[in-house]
């Protein structure tokens, strides 16, 4: 957010976690409310308006301002020709003539002081490092899990396991990021991702895109998918070929999501497209391998459909839950 941001170009001590959730619940969402938000962290401030907007090159920088359309800006750098500022993150760059143009002549002037610091800075920052090394640790847990599994089933030997182990994985960190925009939850690394095909692709497609059975969030619904297809196919090898089969079954969805996207839509989200994608690979992969000549009934078809349909159910009844706490935050 834009706030984090400006005390990071003020080279204020802060965490972005407490520094965003501050400035998203503010009383005032108004000049008043940032200036009064900056003094508790002991940050001096001041607003100005500048009657010539053409003395913008006197004014210390890093500022922030007001352009006439609304959208809040920091101002970095001032040249002779050029201005350079950030914008929901992203370093721009304007010719001076064409930046006073859209600005509204306003600027919130900031200075750092020796004691100037979010306040309980080292809880907060202790909390960001053991929450980093609890990402980690997950991390190193799933790596691990996922290496003895291969190892004990065997799958070492088999290239194409390896790539299906890792399409599986992307299907999912896909579709766990379309949940996360679907929750409203901040993300530079995801918005890059996103602005790959269109900027604010995404976020169009998912507040259009209905939902499946009319209470299922799509973003849930591949990420039910690929969690179980992912621990079904690591843990049980003898479900493959229900695998491949249900997998070749999910393909029609993928046309109904490319069109939709294209002709309803009319923008395309970076997320939806890979997890689309990633759905036709994983058919070519299991194509060649011949477990489409080795399906027998049994129960193990039941069961994975049970399965889906106990995680697809789990992640809609903690839905509003995790809104809810999110607004709470």
């Amino acid at each position: 957010m834009i706030f984090s941001d400006f005390l990071s170009a003020l080279g204020v001590a802060h965490t972005q976690k407490y520094s965003d959730r501050r400035f998203s619940t503010m009383p005032f969402m108004s000049w008043f409310g940032l200036s009064k938000l900056l003094s508790e962290y002991n940050i001096d401030n001041q607003g100005v308006t500048l009657a010539d907007k053409s003395q913008i090159n006197e004014l210390p920088t890093p500022f922030i301002t007001p352009l006439k359309g609304g959208e809040w800006v920091i101002v970095t750098q001032i040249t002779d020709c050029t201005i350079s500022y950030l914008t929901q993150g992203i370093s721009e760059q304007a010719f001076v003539e064409k930046f006073i143009a859209d600005w509204t002549g306003n600027a919130l002037l900031a200075a750092a002081r020796t004691d100037s610091c979010e306040p309980d800075y080292s809880k907060h920052r202790l909390t960001e490092i053991m929450t980093v090394m609890r990402n980690y640790a997950l991390i190193a847990l799933l790596a691990f899990i996922i290496c003895y599994l291969f190892i004990y089933n065997k799958l070492y030997n088999k290239w194409w396991a390896y790539l299906l182990a890792v399409f599986y994985g992307i299907g999912l960190a896909a579709s766990a990021g379309l949940v996360m925009k679907d929750l409203g939850l901040k993300s530079k690394a995801l918005d890059n991702v996103c602005a790959t095909l269109r900027k604010g692709g995404c976020e169009t497609v998912i507040n259009t895109g209905g939902t499946f059975l009319y209470i299922f969030h799509w973003s849930q619904v591949g990420l039910t998918y690929f969690t179980v297809s992912l621990i079904a196919f690591l843990a049980f090898p003898t479900i493959w070929p229900w695998l491949a089969l249900l997998g070749a079954c999910c393909l029609p969805y993928t046309i109904w999501s490319l069109s939709y996207q294209k002709w309803v839509a009319h923008s395309w989200c970076t997320l939806c497209v890979t997890v689309q994608s990633t759905f036709w690979i994983i058919f070519a992969l299991w194509f060649p391998s011949g477990w489409w000549s080795n399906l027998e009934w049994s129960f193990a078809p039941i069961v994975l459909l049970a399965c889906y349909g106990i995680i697809m159910l789990s992640i809609n009844v903690l839905y509003p839950d995790i809104n809810l706490a999110k607004k709470d935050e």
